[in-house]
C-alpha cells in the first residue's frame, strides 16, 4: 500500500477533492467521468455494491461533467516523466523558433 502513498498521488487527491467541491460530484463520479472521457480506457469497471452507488455512476454517464473538468483531472494526474517531457519539448520548440528567426535575420552568405 505504501507504494501508492506518493506526492503525486496526494496532489491528485487534493485536486480531485477541490473538483468534487466545485462540481458537487463525488470522487467516484469524477473518476468514472475521467475514465469514460479517456479514449485509451475501453471498458471502465465500476465497483458498486449498493443500488445507490450504481445510480450515482449512471448519473455521471447521463450527465457528464464539462471537458474542462476532465482536462483538469488529466493535467494533475500526468506522471512526472510526461510533465518533464512536455517541458523539454516546449523548450526545444522555443529554441527552434529562436534559431529560425536568427537565420532569417542573418542569412548565410
Amino acid at each position: 500500500m505504501r507504494q501508492y502513498q506518493t506526492e503525486l498521488n496526494y496532489s491528485i487527491l487534493q485536486e480531485m477533492k477541490i473538483l468534487s467541491t466545485e462540481t458537487g460530484l463525488k470522487l467516484s463520479q469524477l473518476s468514472l467521468a475521467w475514465c469514460l472521457a479517456n479514449p485509451v480506457i475501453t471498458a471502465p469497471i465500476i465497483g458498486a455494491s449498493r443500488i445507490e452507488q450504481l445510480e450515482e455512476n449512471v448519473e455521471v454517464v447521463e450527465h457528464p461533467p464539462s471537458s474542462k473538468i476532465v482536462e483538469r483531472i488529466s493535467d494533475v494526474s500526468k506522471p512526472k516523466w510526461l510533465q518533464q517531457k512536455e517541458v523539454r519539448d516546449t523548450r526545444r520548440i522555443a529554441f527552434s523558433k529562436q534559431r529560425a528567426l536568427y537565420w532569417r535575420e542573418h542569412p548565410r552568405l
